[in-house]
């Protein structure tokens, strides 16, 4: 189960998995409109602080959407993953 998908399907008065489809549809059209606006979304934690501090913008949102993590197929090293401390 996906909680925020589970909100934002209670807001708009539809299920979690037409949630997790308008999600997939939309997040394509906010990325484009980013794009165009030349302001797409920082990916690399360590260079946040910078692009937050060279923004023109002074009113910031935390992004909490799900993201795909590639995983290791051998489940050796997939545990040693999960092991490892979140910078």
């Amino acid at each position: 189960m996906y909680l925020l998908q589970e909100v934002i399907g209670f807001l708009f008065g539809m299920s979690q998995g037409r949630a997790n489809e308008w999600i997939g549809r939309l997040s394509n059209v906010l990325q484009r409109a980013l794009e165009l606006a030349f302001v797409p979304p920082e990916r690399k934690p360590e260079c946040a602080g910078e692009a937050l501090t060279s923004s023109i913008i002074r009113n910031f949102t935390r992004d909490g959407t799900e993201r795909r993590i590639q995983r290791p197929v051998d489940k050796e090293k997939q545990s040693a993953e999960k092991r490892k401390p979140i910078p």
